[in-house]
């Protein structure tokens, strides 16, 4: 059993920034064991270096049984390093499981020359698939050094550390409109589903089969993202347009339906919002900028916020210029979401408060959001020095027992 952390220990309601959690302190240009030129700039910086395996319109995965984020992109002329980085929501720390290929000379190919897939923009279409075991990349764009694209497979193996490129079907959509595509797991089926912008078909993916089925033909627009509330057999596109459709899946021959959402709809106008599903609560989650949560009820077609308790002091840094993609994820073992911006920024995680955003069943003019939080602390939210939030409600200098 994993010993308590900070997160365990942080009240609902809060921001929590996880000291020394910077993706660029395990960057592989430092390391003399997986840098050739060293001290110098490894062969695979591109005209970015290290920042780019985010910046570059790239993304992350979620393994809820390692407790992993799972973190792999680059591409475009930005960066050639295709290493996987994993942070580990037990350690709170960044672990680089693999190191960049050294020969990127060769372009042209999904394939470095040791047979190690190319980096590329990975958007909003790695996942991880616990019937395989393994984070799948659906594709990639702008694959280092620009501008191939390719509809294959590339499947990381968190065991063994090695990733496999031959196995997994191809999908046979567009391999221009890779740029900005969205794959999403729906849980209650196993199946992976497959948006595109322009006017390409719905695809799903089965894993069992290794197949792929082809459905309504359907342009989601670019700037997108998409996420499965599997209660309601519900695959959501939304982001940049100012609008939100639902894909009905166990309909799949009709179109997306665009829906009247009400609410806190500003997340709709953000190009590559962070969109997750809230399994304990079963909601959409979503994130912008700031320290509001977004919350849809695909019942009322509602956005709500969840904002943090008026004690929290910590906001998240601003989101990356090119999108968050599938770095903002729900951490079931911590009922809290974790969010990731840029290689130089630490990684936020914050703590759902219980309960749906917004009510008050008490009429007591709080939200109950905000009734559920446990003791606000005075002070920020940081650790002692076992990483646990220490907290004074009555100021009195003693931490609360």
């Amino acid at each position: 059993m994993a010993q308590a952390n900070a997160i365990d220990s942080l009240p609902p309601g809060f921001w929590y920034e996880v000291p020394d959690s910077k993706i660029a302190d395990v960057d592989p240009e430092d390391d003399p064991d997986a840098n050739p030129n060293w001290p110098g700039i490894a062969p695979w910086a591109g005209v970015e270096g290290q920042p780019g395996v985010i910046n570059d319109w790239s993304s992350a995965a979620w393994d809820e049984s390692r407790g992993w984020l799972m973190l792999w992109g680059g591409g475009h002329s930005g960066y050639a390093g295709n290493e996987v980085y994993a942070f580990d929501i037990e350690t709170l720390a960044w672990t680089r499981l693999t190191n960049p290929s050294i020969d990127v000379s060769v372009t042209g190919t999904t394939l470095y020359t040791d047979g190690q897939p190319r980096a590329r923009e990975t958007y909003n279409y790695l996942e991880y698939l616990p019937a395989l075991d393994r984070m799948v990349s659906f594709g990639g764009g702008n694959l280092y050094p620009c501008c191939n694209v390719t509809t294959e497979l590339a499947a990381f193996n968190p065991d063994t550390l090695t990733w496999d490129t031959t196995t997994l079907a191809p999908h046979t959509g567009s391999q221009f409109f890779m740029f900005g595509a969205t794959v999403s797991l729906d849980p209650q089926t196993g199946l992976v589903w497959l948006t595109q912008p322009g006017n390409t078909k719905m695809r799903s993916y089965n894993p069992q089969t290794n197949s792929w089925t082809g459905h309504v033909t359907f342009d989601t627009l670019q700037y997108r993202n998409a996420i499965i509330d599997p209660v309601m057999r519900y695959l959501l596109i939304t982001g940049l347009h100012g609008n939100l459709y639902s894909y009905n899946l166990d309909t799949p021959g009709q179109p997306p339906v665009l829906r009247n959402t009400t609410g806190a709809t500003s997340i709709q106008n953000i190009q590559f919002p962070g969109l997750t599903w809230d399994s304990t609560e079963e909601r959409v989650l979503g994130w912008s900028s700031g320290g509001a949560i977004h919350a849809l009820d695909t019942k009322t077609w509602e956005w709500s916020l969840i904002e943090p308790d008026p004690a929290n002091t910590v906001v998240p840094t601003a989101p990356n210029g090119n999108g968050t993609h599938g770095r903002f994820r729900y951490v079931a073992s911590k009922h809290a979401v974790i969010l990731v911006n840029r290689v130089t920024d630490n990684v936020f995680i914050f703590k759902l408060p219980n309960g749906d955003p917004g009510r008050d069943s008490d009429s007591d003019g709080t939200p109950d959001a905000q009734d559920n939080c446990i003791a606000e602390p005075n002070g920020p939210t940081t650790p002692d020095s076992g990483g646990n939030v220490q907290l004074d409600s009555d100021g009195d200098g003693i931490g609360n027992l």
